[in-house]
């Protein structure tokens, strides 16, 4: 009863930041973003308790971003890929746990997730901008939000995605980003192990089953909301 409580809090905050950014919106510079992107995965998990991975996974998928302003966007992602995870024997030792000890396992998954996007420096599309020479093309920035994720032999779970990146606008619509981004499952199912060495789940929050993505993404402009001066057409 507790995790949903605490799932439920985090949910309604997100809503809550999605409702309440629109507010501050400039009008100008509302508009669609439709791309997609892929690079590699890493787990991080009982069989591996280093935030560096041990094996190398892929991943491929579609996004759709909204822009509010220049600091903030809203972004769902589609995507999918496999993560995959090995045992270093000379860090410690792993019990049998169903009859044999799990010393590697390999996931294909597929996940979906809502995200707000905050930017550190303004930034717009060089097609909105009100300049002839657009000053604000390019802008590190901060990600998180909410996301379910179904794995082969894992199940499926909610998680929390996070991470930071940096996006350049090039050409006239298009928006390039390279992105880090950790995957905070709340399940334990994707190694098999239930936090071991520490059993100590603390509400989910402990569980050590994540899932970092190193990522590049490409989207086009390709809705605006309203109609821009003729003079920047």
């Amino acid at each position: 009863m507790k995790r949903i409580s605490v799932l439920r809090l985090i949910l309604l905050s997100l809503l809550f930041g999605v409702l309440i950014f629109p507010l501050r919106a400039e009008k100008w510079n509302l508009g669609w973003d439709l791309g997609g992107g892929g690079g590699i995965t890493g787990y991080t998990g009982d069989l591996n308790l280093s935030p560096m991975p041990r094996q190398v996974g892929v991943n491929l998928g579609f996004l759709g971003r909204f822009s509010f302003n220049k600091h903030y966007a809203a972004r769902l992602n589609l995507f999918g890929g496999n993560f995959a995870g090995a045992y270093d024997p000379e860090r410690y030792y792993l019990p049998i746990t169903s009859g044999k000890k799990i010393e590697e396992f390999n996931h294909f998954f597929i996940a979906f997730d809502a995200n707000l996007e905050v930017h550190c420096l303004p930034f717009v599309v060089n097609v909105m901008a009100t300049r002839r020479n657009n000053y604000e093309f390019i802008a590190p920035y901060a990600t998180f939000g909410l996301g379910t994720l179904a794995a082969s032999g894992g199940g499926a779970s909610v998680y929390i995605p996070m991470g930071a990146g940096v996006k350049v606008a090039l050409g006239s619509r298009l928006t390039v980003a390279g992105e880090l981004r950790y995957l905070k499952l709340f399940t334990d199912g994707g190694d098999k192990y239930q936090n071991f060495p520490d059993t100590n789940n603390a509400l989910g929050i402990h569980n050590r089953d994540w899932v970092s993505m190193i990522s590049v993404t490409c989207a086009y402009r390709v809705f605006f909301a309203v109609d821009r001066c003729a003079a920047y057409k």
